[in-house]
């Protein structure tokens, strides 16, 4: 099983990932979710995960942060940015520290969960 982070400062967001999906049915398991980057990191340096869902904007470390940190540190799980915001420079800076795509909030559904996870598997976990 790959195991999958979820890092955002909206609970209703990480519940919603959780139950988004049929996580094992695409061979991923939730291993844990996080309200702000730095737990997340403290999280990371102990533990290693395959996927990781990060929101842009939260407390105390946004989600650019995190995987600035991680990218410093060698440690960097396939990474999904996450925003309520469609911001060109945020788009951009994630992509320039390594995400690997970035999904709207607004977009995500089961559909859309089963398909990007689908293609993930299809492309990036092969």
């Amino acid at each position: 099983m790959k195991k999958v982070l979820i890092v955002d400062d909206e609970t209703i967001s990480r519940v919603t990932l959780r139950s988004l999906a049929d996580w094992e049915k695409y061979g991923f398991m939730v291993a844990g979710d996080f309200s702000n980057g730095r737990q997340a990191l403290q999280y990371l340096r102990n533990h290693s995960v395959d996927l990781m869902f990060v929101d842009m904007k939260m407390p105390e470390m946004d989600g650019l942060q995190l995987l600035e940190h991680l990218q410093q540190e060698g440690r960097f799980p396939v990474s999904i940015a996450l925003s309520g915001y469609n911001e060109f420079d945020l788009v951009r800076e994630a992509f320039r520290l390594g995400a690997h795509d970035y999904i709207l909030k607004s977009d995500l559904t089961n559909e859309q969960m089963d398909a990007f996870l689908r293609r993930l598997n299809e492309t990036v976990f092969q």
